[in-house]
C-alpha cells in the first residue's frame, strides 16, 4: 500500500503546493490502481489457473487411456502377425514337402516311361 500523506509531503518539500503535490499523487495512484493487478486479482487468476490446469490434467488422463487402449489394439495385432507369420513358415514347410513329393513321383514316372520307351524300341 502506498503512503500517500507521506508522498504529498514529500512533494510539497520538492517545491509543489499542496494543491499540485495532491493531484500528482491522484493521478499516480488512479494510474497504478487500474494497470497493476492486486492481491485479490492475482488470487482470483490463480483460482482459475488452478481450476484450468486441473481440466487440462483431465483431459490428458483421457488421453492416456485412450493411448492404453490403442497401445492394447497395437499389442493385438502384433500377435496376430505373428500368428500369420507362424502359419505362413508352416506352409512353405509343407509347400517344400510336397514340392519334394512331386519331383520324386515325376522322376519315377520319367523313368517308368523311359524304361517303356525302351521295352517298346525292341519291340519294334
Amino acid at each position: 500500500m502506498i503512503d500517500t500523506l507521506k508522498y504529498t509531503r514529500e512533494l510539497e518539500g520538492a517545491g509543489l503546493n499542496s494543491e499540485q503535490a495532491e493531484k500528482i499523487v491522484r493521478a499516480q495512484i488512479d494510474m497504478i490502481t487500474t494497470s497493476v493487478a492486486t492481491r485479490s486479482d492475482l488470487k482470483v487468476l490463480e483460482a482459475r489457473m488452478d481450476l484450468e490446469f486441473t481440466r487440462v490434467h483431465s483431459r490428458f488422463k483421457e488421453m492416456d487411456h485412450k493411448f492404453e487402449d490403442v497401445y492394447r489394439r497395437f499389442d493385438d495385432i502384433d500377435r496376430r502377425f505373428d500368428d500369420v507369420y507362424s502359419k505362413l513358415g508352416l506352409l512353405d514347410i509343407k509347400i517344400s514337402a510336397l514340392e519334394d513329393r512331386l519331383t520324386y513321383k515325376l522322376a519315377g514316372v520319367m523313368l517308368l516311361l523311359l524304361s517303356l520307351f525302351e521295352v517298346a524300341k525292341r519291340l519294334i
